[in-house]
């Protein structure tokens, strides 16, 4: 290297699979008077696998933990973001209502009490009219971790039973009459994790209204690829529906061996109705038949969606 130049020299890490900082010294010989000359090099190594943030009705928040930041959106209405899109939802101040002190047990331990706060000081609800509102991720397919981070701050509807909705990922909902003051308390901050497949290329969460408001104050996206998780299926609400009717409902199951396929199997569903087998997807058009079936011939059918993957034991899920 000729004198007042300067070559780039690469360094190759390889963790060790231990979260925390790491050091080292590069040791450089040369020719010159000083030789070897010590540098030292450090890295952090989270064991944090955000794939995306969003701080719902707040500005951006650094990350302290070595994963995503928070993006902000602290804009009322419809927001596209870098890695998410909401359709509605007014943001709301919680005016110092959740102390850090107070969380609940559910917000994780990388979750510090600045980040806290940040995430904590603002709400995005949304109001009794128009559109649900509902956050989507664009996202390679596989299976994620979605934790939303959430509490009620509103003295107004501080008692159990005063603010009450349901939560629905991927079209199937995940927490039916969720209620933040029987879950966490009230002015008490929590999280609610759910593991979910995305095989669209999307996350779509949304939130239903029950008893007032449906509310969130953070969401977090993780990646749980490459972790063998028990072969399970999504929960699939009740229908209701006519003869004639042509409804669209897919049964999704994931975990278990990724390598091996999935398939599908019913049982109990109106005439005129089939599942595709590879996709879990429900379709057909309900025949007149249908209005006298069921288990007591009174149109009510008790439809059960079997999913199977070698390795794993069957998993079921019935509506």
């Amino acid at each position: 290297v000729s004198p007042g130049t300067g070559i780039a020299v690469p360094v190759i890490f390889s963790p060790d699979g231990a979260a925390g900082a790491k050091t080292a010294d590069m040791v450089v010989s040369h020719t010159g008077s000083n030789s070897p000359l010590s540098v030292s090099v450090g890295i952090v190594l989270s064991d944090n696998t955000s794939v995306a943030r969003v701080n719902a009705g707040g500005q951006a928040v650094t990350a302290t933990d070595g994963g995503e930041d928070w993006e902000g959106n602290a804009t009322s209405g419809s927001v596209q973001g870098t890695n998410y899109s909401v359709n509605t939802g007014n943001v709301y101040a919680t005016s110092g209502a959740f102390a850090y002190a107070d969380r609940h047990s559910s917000v994780p331990s990388y979750i510090d009490e600045a980040t806290f706060d940040a995430l904590f000081a603002q709400e995005r609800n949304d109001e009794p009219t128009g559109d649900e509102m509902e956050y989507t991720f664009t996202l390679d397919n596989g299976t994620y971790v979605a934790n939303l981070f959430l509490g009620n701050s509103f003295s107004g509807t501080d008692q159990v039973g005063d603010r009450v909705f349901d939560i629905e990922i991927e079209g199937s909902v995940v927490m039916e009459d969720f209620d933040p003051i029987a879950e966490f308390g009230h002015q008490v901050g929590g999280v609610l994790s759910f593991t979910v497949p995305v095989t669209d290329g999307e996350l779509n969460i949304r939130f239903l209204h029950e008893v007032e408001n449906p509310l969130v104050n953070a969401l977090e996206i993780l990646d749980a690829s490459g972790q063998q998780l028990p072969f399970q299926i999504l929960s699939i609400a009740d229908q209701s529906n006519y003869a004639g009717q042509t409804p669209t409902v897919t049964a999704i199951a994931y975990g278990g061996d990724e390598g091996q396929p999935i398939s599908y199997a019913m049982s109990g569903a109106p005439s005129g109705l089939s599942i595709d087998s590879s996709t879990g997807e429900i379709s057909g058009t309900i025949a007149l038949s249908a209005l006298t079936g069921g288990p007591n011939s009174d149109g009510i059918h008790q439809v059960t969606v079997t999913a199977s993957r070698s390795g794993s034991s069957d998993v079921q899920e019935q509506f």
